[in-house]
């Protein structure tokens, strides 16, 4: 039988920046022999006419043979389903109706039983839709050559692909979260014994708290930028403000799932750019009273020498996703 793919990238798009790795896998090891941030791509908005999707250009480096793009969606929907008794053919057709969506011709689906049911028990079910034509606008990044695209999921799935990988490589098999920060959306998630049991979307992002730092401030986007980085301002009320909401549903998640599976969950593991803000850990931190941890996607790969660069190294939290994307082809194949 043919090999499945050894040598591939993974592309995290997001809002502001693409990044990217390049790993290979011999003889049942994964590492990572390059990593980028590139810029952000452009991507057709298919209610415009006018709107080209521009096909990414890619460093040499970076040319594996196949490719693993982690997006969110616009439109897209993720969700962690449940069905009495076995997930069968009549259960899969009742998926696009569990997510609520009303155009269903316009989408892709796609399905994973998380955990199989019999009898009284119930099947755990991760699903996941994007519209048709925001993937064929996608898929016009890597218009020919290589790498060619191989998968295409949501970037919080990948990030989150990651994760268990991570917690794989601790032996832990503890209740934990997790929470990979987007650009302009965040995920969260729960995991028993490594098996998800909560999966929950935000709209609330990196971009998020540099709009109420310019608010609050009444500065610009790149003095705001300029001033999160710097940390000469007490920038903590904005950033309060901007976590609220989010931190209340964190709350009512942790604690339907402790009470549910009588369980106490012990960290929550961070990725993304907010995860680098030790003002926003604590936060978490303070709010959940439990450990928020900043945590490497790289450190459950073998890395290269060289193949981090000054600009990836100092960032190693915002890789969860592109990472993700690479285990999703690699461990499957």
């Amino acid at each position: 039988m043919r090999r499945g793919p050894t040598d591939v990238v993974g592309f995290h798009l997001d809002q502001t920046a693409t990044r990217a790795v390049r790993m290979r896998k011999t003889t049942g090891e994964l590492t990572v022999t390059a990593a980028e941030i590139m810029p952000a791509a452009t991507i057709a908005d298919p209610e415009d006419v006018e709107s080209n999707t521009r096909p990414l250009t890619v460093p040499s480096r970076l040319k594996a043979p196949y490719a693993g793009l982690a997006v969110q969606a616009p439109e897209g929907m993720v969700k962690l389903l449940s069905f009495p008794g076995a997930f069968d053919a009549h259960y899969e057709q009742k998926i696009p109706t569990h997510m609520g969506l009303k155009d269903i011709d316009g989408y892709r689906f796609s399905t994973n039983v998380v955990t199989e049911g019999r009898g009284k028990v119930e099947s755990k079910v991760l699903a996941a839709a994007m519209p048709e034509n925001f993937i064929k606008s996608i898929l016009r990044l890597l218009p020919s050559g290589i790498p060619a695209p191989h998968s295409l999921e949501p970037s919080c799935l990948s990030a989150f692909t990651a994760v268990l990988r991570f917690l794989t490589a601790q032996g832990n098999s503890l209740p934990v979260g997790a929470i990979e920060f987007g650009d302009s959306k965040s995920a969260f998630a729960l995991f028993i014994d490594r098996i998800p049991v909560l999966l929950r979307r935000f709209d609330f992002g990196t971009e998020t708290i540099v709009g109420n730092v310019q608010q609050a401030l009444k500065v610009d986007r790149e003095t705001a930028e300029g001033i999160i980085s710097d940390g000469a301002f007490d920038i903590s009320q904005p950033v309060r403000k901007a976590l609220a909401p989010l931190i209340k549903q964190l709350i009512v998640s942790r604690d339907f799932i402790e009470r549910r599976e009588n369980c106490s969950v012990d960290c929550v593991y961070a990725s993304g750019t907010l995860a680098h803000w030790s003002y926003v850990r604590d936060d978490l931190r303070n709010a959940l009273d439990i450990k928020v941890e900043a945590w490497d996607p790289f450190a459950s790969v073998s890395v290269a020498p060289g193949a981090l660069p000054e600009s990836v190294d100092s960032r190693r939290q915002e890789f969860a996703a592109a990472i993700g994307a690479c285990l999703g082809i690699l461990e499957e194949s």
